[in-house]
């Protein structure tokens, strides 16, 4: 396998050559935390660009290389799937009557839509940089400037094929009850009852009590790990939990390498800057 990303050649003529120089060490050294090091290469080229290439076999799919190399520092939080019955608790709009999560979301889209016009934006399945940057732009968007109802915000779940679904979720009204990268100690591959592959964390010993008041009260509910505007996964919040949990892959389950990406994505270190895929080819 051979990847190639590459940096924003704007953004980095911007810097003194001095600055560059420092960027591009700490790009590698967070591409390393997360690749195998000796596989993070720098290649100069022709034009005068610069490209990292990363090679060697790899178990996780091309969607997950994308973001594992592509996804700079995207702030981390855990949050309930919106329900209708959320609605007047949780949920508000100001003015209105009544809120609809699917035409909700569809106003959503519209807005990565029309941000995405003429900036090189793929397609909606796809959920590009352009879409992400877009439905990040919207989340904090005021009500009244076009953006979500309070307490809603919507983020990319990956599906088969590469394709992406935009989800509603619920901005907790406690402020207790927002779980961030802050409150959570580690990150690890467990198992679960059938031995077959789970994503494992603990809570940090100062939230165990908020954490169980939480998922007491969402039990039978779907908890997502969201990770800046991606849905890393969403399982159903079976009991309530205190000290931290396993999060099982369904039905199904999840694969070793699925595990080890969410771990990856959770636990390395930042990207100082985004980086653009140019390439994967397997060979």
């Amino acid at each position: 396998m051979e990847v190639r990303l590459a940096f924003d050649a704007e953004a980095v003529l911007k810097l003194t050559p001095e600055e560059a120089a420092t960027l591009i060490d700490e790009t590698i050294a967070a591409l390393r935390s997360r690749f195998p090091p000796s596989r993070v290469k720098r290649i100069d080229t022709p034009h005068g660009g610069i490209q990292l290439s990363l090679s060697g076999p790899s178990r996780l799919s091309d969607e997950q290389i994308r973001r594992l190399g592509t996804t700079p520092n995207p702030s981390f939080r855990l949050a309930m799937t919106a329900r209708p019955e959320d609605i007047g608790e949780n949920i508000t709009a100001e003015g209105e009557e009544a809120l609809d999560l699917r035409k909700e979301t569809e106003r959503a889209l519209e807005y990565v839509r029309s941000a995405g016009a003429g900036a090189g934006a793929g397609t909606i399945p796809g959920a590009d940089a352009v879409q992400r940057e877009s439905i990040a732009k919207y989340n904090v968007l005021a009500r009244a400037e076009g953006g979500p109802p309070e307490g809603l915000f919507f983020a990319w779940e990956p599906r088969e094929e590469g394709r992406a679904e935009l989800i509603a979720l619920v901005l907790e009204k406690r402020e207790d009850w927002r779980f961030d990268s802050g409150c959570v100690d580690d990150f690890y591959l467990s198992y679960d009852q059938n031995e077959r592959p789970a994503l494992g964390f603990n809570v940090a010993a100062a939230d165990h009590d908020r954490f169980e008041a939480f998922t007491d009260a969402h039990e039978g509910q779907q908890l997502a790990i969201v990770l800046g505007s991606d849905i890393l996964t969403r399982p159903n919040l079976n009991s309530a939990l205190r000290t931290g949990g396993v999060i099982t892959g369904g039905r199904f389950g999840f694969k070793k390498s699925d595990v080890e990406f969410f771990v990856q994505m959770l636990t390395t270190k930042p990207l100082p800057v985004a980086m653009r895929l140019v390439s994967i080819e397997r060979r």
